[in-house]
Protein backbone atom coordinates (compact mmCIF):
# COMPACT_ATOMS: atom_id res chain seq x y z
CA UNK A 1 0.00 0.00 0.00
CA UNK A 2 1.17 3.63 -0.84
CA UNK A 3 0.03 6.64 0.55
CA UNK A 4 0.83 9.92 -2.06
CA UNK A 5 0.45 13.47 -1.16
CA UNK A 6 -0.08 16.08 -3.85
CA UNK A 7 3.59 16.64 -5.52
CA UNK A 8 4.41 20.36 -4.37
CA UNK A 9 4.93 22.38 -7.69
CA UNK A 10 8.79 24.10 -7.98
CA UNK A 11 7.89 27.78 -8.85
CA UNK A 12 7.91 28.06 -4.22
CA UNK A 13 8.41 26.69 -1.26
CA UNK A 14 5.66 24.50 0.62
CA UNK A 15 3.25 26.36 1.89
CA UNK A 16 0.41 26.40 4.75
CA UNK A 17 -1.73 24.49 2.38
CA UNK A 18 1.19 21.66 1.65
CA UNK A 19 1.84 21.35 5.50
CA UNK A 20 -1.59 20.87 6.03
CA UNK A 21 -1.95 18.48 3.91
CA UNK A 22 1.33 16.24 5.01
CA UNK A 23 0.04 16.66 8.46
CA UNK A 24 -3.78 14.42 7.61
CA UNK A 25 -1.72 11.58 5.48
CA UNK A 26 1.04 11.22 8.43
CA UNK A 27 -1.96 10.34 10.88
CA UNK A 28 -3.35 8.00 8.35
CA UNK A 29 -0.14 7.14 7.58
CA UNK A 30 0.71 6.22 11.57
CA UNK A 31 -2.29 4.18 11.56
CA UNK A 32 -2.39 2.17 8.12
CA UNK A 33 1.36 1.17 8.73
CA UNK A 34 0.26 -0.69 11.90
CA UNK A 35 -1.64 -3.39 10.00
CA UNK A 36 -0.19 -3.54 6.58
CA UNK A 37 2.51 -2.68 4.79
CA UNK A 38 3.09 0.89 4.02
CA UNK A 39 5.26 3.60 2.54
CA UNK A 40 4.20 7.61 2.26
CA UNK A 41 5.67 9.68 -0.53
CA UNK A 42 5.87 13.00 -2.09
CA UNK A 43 7.83 14.26 -4.03
CA UNK A 44 9.00 17.79 -6.47
CA UNK A 45 6.96 19.04 -9.51
CA UNK A 46 10.74 20.19 -11.53
CA UNK A 47 8.94 20.66 -14.69
CA UNK A 48 6.68 23.04 -16.85
CA UNK A 49 8.55 26.61 -15.71
CA UNK A 50 10.03 28.36 -18.34
CA UNK A 51 11.56 30.36 -15.57
CA UNK A 52 14.41 28.01 -14.29
CA UNK A 53 14.22 27.40 -10.58
CA UNK A 54 17.52 26.63 -8.75
CA UNK A 55 16.01 22.79 -8.06
CA UNK A 56 18.19 21.61 -5.38
CA UNK A 57 17.87 24.65 -3.26
CA UNK A 58 14.41 24.74 -3.05
CA UNK A 59 14.41 21.26 -2.33
CA UNK A 60 16.54 21.49 0.58
CA UNK A 61 14.12 24.17 1.84
CA UNK A 62 11.29 22.08 1.41
CA UNK A 63 13.05 19.14 3.37
CA UNK A 64 14.62 21.53 6.00
CA UNK A 65 10.52 23.12 6.26
CA UNK A 66 9.34 18.99 6.44
CA UNK A 67 11.91 18.53 9.21
CA UNK A 68 11.03 21.38 11.21
CA UNK A 69 7.34 19.99 11.70
CA UNK A 70 8.85 16.84 12.59
CA UNK A 71 6.98 14.69 9.54
CA UNK A 72 8.75 11.75 8.06
CA UNK A 73 8.47 11.30 4.32
CA UNK A 74 9.61 9.98 1.28
CA UNK A 75 10.22 12.87 -0.87
CA UNK A 76 11.57 12.31 -5.11
CA UNK A 77 11.90 14.72 -7.67
CA UNK A 78 9.80 14.33 -10.95
CA UNK A 79 13.05 14.71 -13.55
CA UNK A 80 14.36 11.39 -12.52
CA UNK A 81 16.24 9.04 -15.30
CA UNK A 82 13.31 5.93 -14.38
CA UNK A 83 10.39 8.71 -14.52
CA UNK A 84 11.37 9.77 -17.89
CA UNK A 85 12.24 5.91 -19.17
CA UNK A 86 8.82 4.91 -17.47
CA UNK A 87 7.33 7.70 -18.97
CA UNK A 88 7.91 7.10 -22.57
CA UNK A 89 6.93 3.41 -22.18
CA UNK A 90 3.62 4.27 -20.93
CA UNK A 91 3.16 6.52 -23.53
CA UNK A 92 4.22 3.73 -25.99
CA UNK A 93 2.30 1.36 -24.33
CA UNK A 94 -1.36 3.63 -24.83
CA UNK A 95 -0.30 3.92 -28.43
CA UNK A 96 -0.35 0.57 -29.00
CA UNK A 97 -3.59 0.01 -27.29
CA UNK A 98 -5.08 3.09 -29.72
CA UNK A 99 -5.80 5.23 -26.41
CA UNK A 100 -4.42 8.14 -27.79
CA UNK A 101 -4.51 10.28 -30.95
CA UNK A 102 -3.15 13.35 -32.17
CA UNK A 103 -5.21 15.96 -33.80
CA UNK A 104 -4.41 19.78 -34.39
CA UNK A 105 -5.51 22.39 -31.63
CA UNK A 106 -5.39 26.20 -30.69
CA UNK A 107 -3.00 27.30 -27.93
CA UNK A 108 -2.09 30.97 -26.84
CA UNK A 109 1.51 31.84 -28.05
CA UNK A 110 3.28 34.74 -27.35
CA UNK A 111 5.56 36.07 -30.15
CA UNK A 112 7.44 38.48 -28.19
CA UNK A 113 8.69 35.94 -25.67
CA UNK A 114 8.69 33.36 -28.31
CA UNK A 115 6.72 30.19 -26.29
CA UNK A 116 3.48 28.82 -25.42
CA UNK A 117 1.55 30.35 -22.53
CA UNK A 118 1.69 27.88 -19.75
CA UNK A 119 -2.13 27.66 -18.38
CA UNK A 120 -1.31 29.45 -14.85
CA UNK A 121 -0.40 32.60 -17.09
CA UNK A 122 -4.09 32.81 -18.26
CA UNK A 123 -6.77 33.85 -16.09
CA UNK A 124 -10.00 30.98 -15.82
CA UNK A 125 -13.26 32.88 -15.29
CA UNK A 126 -16.26 30.63 -14.15
CA UNK A 127 -19.19 31.54 -16.34
CA UNK A 128 -22.13 31.24 -13.66
CA UNK A 129 -20.13 33.87 -11.04
CA UNK A 130 -17.66 35.51 -13.34
CA UNK A 131 -15.06 34.21 -9.97
CA UNK A 132 -11.31 33.53 -11.19
CA UNK A 133 -10.57 29.48 -10.44
CA UNK A 134 -8.17 27.40 -10.54
CA UNK A 135 -8.24 24.59 -12.85
CA UNK A 136 -12.15 23.06 -12.89
CA UNK A 137 -13.69 24.24 -10.05
CA UNK A 138 -15.56 27.10 -8.73
CA UNK A 139 -15.08 27.52 -4.51
CA UNK A 140 -16.98 30.44 -5.11
CA UNK A 141 -20.49 28.89 -6.12
CA UNK A 142 -18.85 25.26 -5.58
CA UNK A 143 -19.56 23.77 -8.95
CA UNK A 144 -17.68 22.06 -12.08
CA UNK A 145 -18.72 24.71 -14.43
CA UNK A 146 -17.90 25.47 -18.05
CA UNK A 147 -15.17 28.05 -18.43
CA UNK A 148 -13.63 31.07 -20.64
CA UNK A 149 -10.54 31.86 -20.32
CA UNK A 150 -9.04 35.78 -20.53
CA UNK A 151 -5.63 36.22 -22.33
CA UNK A 152 -3.41 38.16 -19.56
CA UNK A 153 0.09 39.48 -22.38
CA UNK A 154 0.11 41.99 -24.87
CA UNK A 155 1.67 40.10 -28.20
CA UNK A 156 -0.06 37.47 -27.78
CA UNK A 157 -2.19 35.03 -30.58
CA UNK A 158 -3.81 31.67 -30.77
CA UNK A 159 -1.42 29.14 -32.96
CA UNK A 160 -2.11 25.49 -34.55
CA UNK A 161 -0.07 23.02 -33.20
CA UNK A 162 -0.25 19.05 -33.28
CA UNK A 163 -0.75 17.65 -29.93
CA UNK A 164 -1.38 14.39 -28.65
CA UNK A 165 -4.46 13.25 -26.22
CA UNK A 166 -5.90 10.75 -24.34
CA UNK A 167 -9.20 8.55 -24.77
CA UNK A 168 -10.12 8.83 -20.67
CA UNK A 169 -14.14 8.25 -21.55
CA UNK A 170 -15.08 9.78 -18.42
CA UNK A 171 -14.28 13.79 -19.40
CA UNK A 172 -13.55 15.72 -22.29
CA UNK A 173 -10.04 14.15 -24.02
CA UNK A 174 -7.13 15.07 -21.87
CA UNK A 175 -4.19 17.01 -24.11
CA UNK A 176 -1.09 15.47 -22.51
CA UNK A 177 1.39 17.37 -24.57
CA UNK A 178 3.03 20.60 -25.32
CA UNK A 179 5.10 22.27 -27.85
CA UNK A 180 7.96 24.52 -28.56
CA UNK A 181 9.83 25.65 -25.78
CA UNK A 182 8.89 23.79 -23.12
CA UNK A 183 10.90 22.47 -19.84
CA UNK A 184 9.72 18.68 -19.36
CA UNK A 185 10.19 15.35 -21.11
CA UNK A 186 10.54 15.11 -24.59
CA UNK A 187 8.47 12.26 -26.36
CA UNK A 188 10.97 9.65 -27.51
CA UNK A 189 9.22 9.40 -31.09
CA UNK A 190 8.77 12.81 -31.26
CA UNK A 191 10.34 15.99 -32.30
CA UNK A 192 9.71 19.05 -30.07
CA UNK A 193 7.08 17.71 -28.49
CA UNK A 194 6.61 17.13 -24.95
CA UNK A 195 4.94 15.40 -22.46
CA UNK A 196 2.62 18.07 -20.65
CA UNK A 197 4.09 18.64 -16.58
CA UNK A 198 0.53 16.93 -15.08
CA UNK A 199 1.31 13.84 -17.13
CA UNK A 200 4.86 13.02 -16.16
CA UNK A 201 3.87 14.27 -12.00
CA UNK A 202 1.11 11.45 -12.33
CA UNK A 203 3.58 8.83 -13.53
CA UNK A 204 5.98 9.74 -11.19
CA UNK A 205 3.41 8.27 -8.25
CA UNK A 206 4.28 4.72 -10.31
CA UNK A 207 8.24 5.23 -11.42
CA UNK A 208 9.48 6.65 -8.66
CA UNK A 209 7.79 3.52 -6.14
CA UNK A 210 9.06 0.82 -8.65
CA UNK A 211 10.79 -0.30 -5.91
CA UNK A 212 7.85 -0.96 -3.66
CA UNK A 213 5.75 -1.72 -6.86
CA UNK A 214 8.04 -4.51 -8.97
CA UNK A 215 7.18 -7.81 -6.60
CA UNK A 216 3.27 -7.24 -6.44
CA UNK A 217 2.41 -4.61 -8.62
CA UNK A 218 -0.87 -6.10 -9.36
CA UNK A 219 -2.07 -5.62 -5.44
CA UNK A 220 -0.47 -2.58 -4.79
CA UNK A 221 -3.09 0.11 -4.02
CA UNK A 222 -2.33 3.58 -4.10
CA UNK A 223 -4.06 6.25 -0.95
CA UNK A 224 -3.90 9.63 -3.00
CA UNK A 225 -4.50 13.05 -0.70
CA UNK A 226 -5.13 16.28 -2.42
CA UNK A 227 -6.91 19.09 -2.59
CA UNK A 228 -10.17 19.25 -4.69
CA UNK A 229 -8.90 22.06 -6.92
CA UNK A 230 -6.79 19.43 -8.79
CA UNK A 231 -9.37 16.36 -8.44
CA UNK A 232 -9.80 16.13 -12.29
CA UNK A 233 -6.10 15.18 -12.78
CA UNK A 234 -6.22 12.84 -10.00
CA UNK A 235 -9.24 11.22 -12.00
CA UNK A 236 -7.23 10.98 -14.49
CA UNK A 237 -4.54 8.99 -12.89
CA UNK A 238 -7.75 6.40 -11.90
CA UNK A 239 -7.95 6.04 -15.43
CA UNK A 240 -4.23 5.78 -16.55
CA UNK A 241 -4.17 2.66 -13.83
CA UNK A 242 -7.34 1.54 -15.33
CA UNK A 243 -5.39 1.03 -18.67
CA UNK A 244 -2.69 -0.47 -17.23
CA UNK A 245 -4.34 -3.16 -15.78
CA UNK A 246 -3.98 -2.06 -12.29
CA UNK A 247 -6.16 -1.20 -8.97
CA UNK A 248 -8.16 2.02 -8.15
CA UNK A 249 -6.90 4.59 -6.36
CA UNK A 250 -8.35 5.33 -3.14
CA UNK A 251 -8.77 9.49 -2.69
CA UNK A 252 -9.19 11.47 0.44
CA UNK A 253 -9.78 15.04 -1.03
CA UNK A 254 -9.75 17.55 1.61
CA UNK A 255 -11.34 21.67 1.07
CA UNK A 256 -9.09 24.63 1.15
CA UNK A 257 -7.45 26.88 4.16
CA UNK A 258 -9.25 29.93 3.63
CA UNK A 259 -9.35 33.33 4.87
CA UNK A 260 -12.36 34.89 2.56
CA UNK A 261 -10.53 33.86 -0.58
CA UNK A 262 -7.90 30.50 -1.06
CA UNK A 263 -4.87 30.80 0.85
CA UNK A 264 -1.94 29.17 -1.26
CA UNK A 265 1.07 30.90 0.20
Amino acid sequence: MIITIAIPYINGILHIGHIYELYISNIYFNIIKKYFNCKIFTGLDCHGLIKKNNILKLEYLNKKKIKYFNIKILQKKTNTFINKRITNWIFIIFCDKNIVFGKSSLKFFNYKKNFFIPDKYIKVICKKCKFEIENFYCINCKKNNFLFKIKLFKHISIKKTNNIYLKNYLFKDWDFTRNGKYFGFCLISKKNIFFYVWFDALISYISNNIIFLKKSIYETKFIQFFGKDITYFHYIFNIILKFLNLKKTIFFIHGFIKCKNKISK
